[in-house]
């Protein structure tokens, strides 16, 4: 029997509710992982802890139920879990981190948790996209394959 409240990564089962988001796994940046071009997303639980999947977030995504937020974040998440979205500023996050220098240009920042240390990602989709796809579960419109929106698989009784 099919438990809609477990998912199978890599042969081990976790609570669906454990798992935040799945994000893109970039292999050049793994740091001694073998064979590392095997996995192609990274899945975020709740206590901060990570796992690497083989699946890409949008394949993640169409097999668990999750809302998938296209390009140019291609990120998965989990709509059982309380989310919170921001504009992302960067003048004030250097006001406050004057090291801080991003590599990529920022628009939102997405939290759930107490939004403490690793309990948020900085995304470069803009806000109102994060809040519609995440937050609401409609479709991506920027991104045409997304499909439609995935609706959350109804808890176990």
């Amino acid at each position: 029997m099919n438990n809609v409240g477990i998912i199978t990564i890599r042969e081990t089962s976790v609570a669906r509710g454990d798992v935040v988001l799945i994000e893109p796994f970039d292999p050049a940046k793994s740091g001694g992982i073998p064979n590392p071009e095997r996995f192609a997303g990274r899945v975020v639980f709740r206590d901060g802890t990570s796992m690497l999947t083989v699946e890409t977030p949008k394949q993640f995504a169409d097999a668990n139920g999750f809302r998938y937020l296209g390009k140019p974040d291609h990120i998965a998440t989990n709509p059982d879990i309380t989310f919170r979205v921001q504009t992302f500023d960067l003048a004030e996050a250097q006001k406050r981190n004057p090291d801080f220098k991003p590599e990529r240009e920022f628009a939102s920042r997405l939290i759930w948790g107490r939004g403490g240390p690793n309990e948020s990602k900085l995304l470069q989709n803009d806000r109102a996209t994060v809040e519609a796809v995440v937050l609401l579960g409609q479709q991506d419109r920027s991104d045409p394959s997304a499909g439609r929106a995935h609706a959350a698989k109804p808890a176990p009784k």
